[in-house]
């Protein structure tokens, strides 16, 4: 990467961008993980990356939430 840089420096530029922009996505994923319930957070992941449920093995989803499957499903039909 560092000879990319060095080479174009367009590249750079594009690299602090996305450097920044995944920076503040995972503030955000730590401060939701932090401060708020795991209802939550399932809400919100359901309203902005619903395509998930469909690829992702529910195990994996409860895991990332911090609860265990049956949470999940209970907290799951409450929202």
């Amino acid at each position: 990467m560092q000879e990319i840089y060095k080479e174009f420096i367009e590249f750079n530029i594009v690299g602090r961008v996305l450097t920044e922009k995944y920076y503040q996505l995972s503030e955000e994923r730590l401060f939701a993980m932090r401060n708020q319930t795991a209802a939550e957070r399932l809400a919100y992941l359901t309203t902005h990356h619903p395509e998930l449920f469909q690829r992702v093995n529910r195990g994996y989803i409860a895991s990332y939430l911090g609860v265990t499957l049956e949470t999940l499903s209970r907290i799951g039909k409450k929202i």
